[in-house]
C-alpha cells in the first residue's frame, strides 16, 4: 500500500460508515480530553490512563484504581431504551465493576434525548464545589424529579459523527490544548484522525488495550521532523554547568549505530553492483536511458555504479529514491519505496506505518520507532532488486504516466 492508500478511506474498507468506525471516534474523542484533562472522568494529572476496546463494554478508561466504562450508541434510542441502558449501566457501577459508566451518544438525537444530555449537564455543574451533604442533596432531587431518565452514576455525552466537519473541528482543539504543537492545517489534521484511529482500531480488533501516553507520543512523531530529530539524537553531549560535556556512553552507542548503518549502506551497493554492472557497462557501449526530467542519458555516478546511484549528470535529477532501515544484523530493510517527499505529513506517515510493521527476515528483531533516527539511510536506485534498472524505469513511467 502506497502512502497515499494508506491516508485514503476508501482503502480501508468503508471507513466511515460502521459502527465501530464511530466507536473508534468516540474513544479518540475522549482519550483527547483526558490528556489534556483527566480530571473531567475523575483520574489525576499524574495517573497512567490506559484505554481498553470491546472487552466488557465498548470502551473502558482504567488506572490507578479508577475504571469509567463507556457504552457507545450510535443510532437513536427511544426514551424507553434509555431508561434501560441507564439502568444496566448504573447496575455496573453500583456492582462496582466501574467507578463511572459514559453513555455517548454519535450524530444527531431525539428531542428527549438531548434534554436528557442537558439536564444531566446541568446535575454536574450544581454539584462542582458543593459539599458531600449538599451534592447528595441535589442528587436526590434529580433522581425524584426525573425517576428512570437520570443517574448520577452515569454521565451522558454526546460526539458528532467522525465523517463531520464538527469532529474535525473539534479534534484539532482537542489536538492543540492536549499537546504543544500549533502547526495543525486541515490536512495534517485529516492525517491524524485517520493514524490515532487506525492505532484505536487495531486495540479494537485485538481486545487489546492502548496507553493514552503513547498516543501523545504517537501524534509528536507525525508532526516532528525525523531528519531533525536524528541530527539532535547524533549530537552526544550534556549540557550542565561546565557547559556541553561529552558524554561517552552515548558516543559510544553513536558510533556503533553509525557503523552498522554504514556496513547495512555498503552491502545494499554492494548487492546492486553485482546484479547491475554488465547493464551499465551496456549502457556506456550502446547508450543508456535518458531522463525525464532534461533529455541527458543517466550517466552521472559511473552509470549508476557510485555511491550516489542512478542520476543525470545535467540536471541532477533521480528517477529512484529508496529509503532502507539497518538492521543491527547488517541486514538493510526496505523502508519506503519512492516516498512522498514534497509532503511533510504524507512522508513522516509513511515513515511510522512502514515501521511499525517492519521485522528483519535475517535475524527476526522488529524495527522500532526509535530506529528512524539514526539507522534510516537513503540510496538512489530501485527498490524491486529483482529486475534491471531498464525495467524498473519502464515501470516507473507506467505509474506515472
Amino acid at each position: 500500500m502506497s502512502p497515499r492508500d494508506y491516508l485514503d478511506p476508501h482503502s480501508r474498507g468503508g471507513f466511515i460508515a460502521s459502527k465501530v468506525d464511530q466507536q473508534d471516534a468516540a474513544a479518540l474523542w475522549l482519550a483527547l480530553e483526558l490528556l489534556h484533562s483527566p480530571e473531567h472522568l475523575g483520574f489525576n494529572q499524574e495517573t497512567d490512563i490506559y484505554l481498553a476496546c470491546e472487552q466488557n463494554e465498548d470502551l473502558c478508561f482504567s488506572g490507578d484504581q479508577r475504571r469509567v466504562m463507556v457504552s457507545v450508541k450510535n443510532t437513536n434510542m427511544t426514551i424507553g431504551e434509555l431508561a434501560t441502558e441507564l439502568k444496566r449501566l448504573a447496575k455496573l457501577v453500583a456492582a462496582k465493576d466501574g467507578d463511572l459508566a459514559v453513555l455517548a451518544f454519535i450524530g444527531a438525537v431525539d428531542r428527549k434525548i438531548i434534554e436528557a444530555i442537558k439536564r444531566d449537564e446541568e446535575y454536574r455543574n450544581l454539584i462542582q464545589g458543593k459539599s458531600l451533604v449538599e451534592s447528595s442533596h441535589i442528587k436526590n432531587e434529580f433522581e425524584e424529579k426525573y425517576e428512570g431518565l437520570f443517574s448520577s452514576d452515569v454521565l451522558l455525552r454526546s460526539f458528532p459523527e467522525l465523517d463531520s466537519d464538527a469532529f474535525s473541528a473539534g479534534i484539532s482543539q482537542l489536538l492543540r490544548r492536549a499537546l504543544p504543537i500549533n502547526d495543525y492545517s486541515d490536512k495534517r489534521i485529516k492525517d491524524q484522525i485517520l493514524f490515532l484511529s487506525a492505532r484505536i482500531a487495531c486495540a479494537r480488533r485485538k481486545r487489546g488495550t492502548v496507553k493514552l501516553s503513547d498516543l501523545a507520543k504517537d501524534v509528536l512523531l507525525l508532526v516532528s521532523n525525523p531528519v531533525t530529530r536524528g541530527i539532535l539524537k547524533g549530537f552526544p553531549y550534556k549540557l550542565d554547568s561546565r557547559g556541553y560535556v561529552l558524554d561517552r556512553a552515548r558516543a559510544n552507542e553513536i558510533s556503533i549505530l553509525v557503523g552498522e548503518t554504514q556496513q547495512a549502506q555498503r552491502s545494499t551497493l554492494i548487492k546492486f553492483r553485482k546484479r547491475h554492472f554488465w547493464h551499465a557497462l551496456g549502457w556506456l557501449i550502446f547508450g543508456a536511458p535518458v531522463c525525464k526530467n532534461c533529455g541527458h542519458p543517466l550517466l552521472a555516478n559511473l552509470c549508476g555504479l557510485g555511491k550516489l546511484g542512478i542520476a543525470c549528470p545535467d540536471c541532477g535529477a533521480t528517477p529512484f529514491i529508496t529509503f532502507y532501515l539497518a538492521c543491527p544484523c547488517g541486514e538493510a530493510l526496505l523502508l519506503l519505496e519512492q516516498p512522498p517527499l514534497d509532503d511533510f505529513s504524507a512522508f513522516n506517515l509513511a515513515l511510522l506505518a512502514s515501521v511499525a510493521n517492519l521485522k528483519c527476515g535475517k535475524c527476526g528483531r522488529s524495527a522500532s520507532y526509535e530506529d528512524l533516527d539514526l539507522r534510516v539511510f537513503q540510496m538512489n536506485i530501485p527498490a524491486d532488486d529483482t529486475v534491471t534498472v531498464t525495467k524498473a524505469l519502464s515501470n516507473l513511467g507506467e505509474l506515472t504516466d
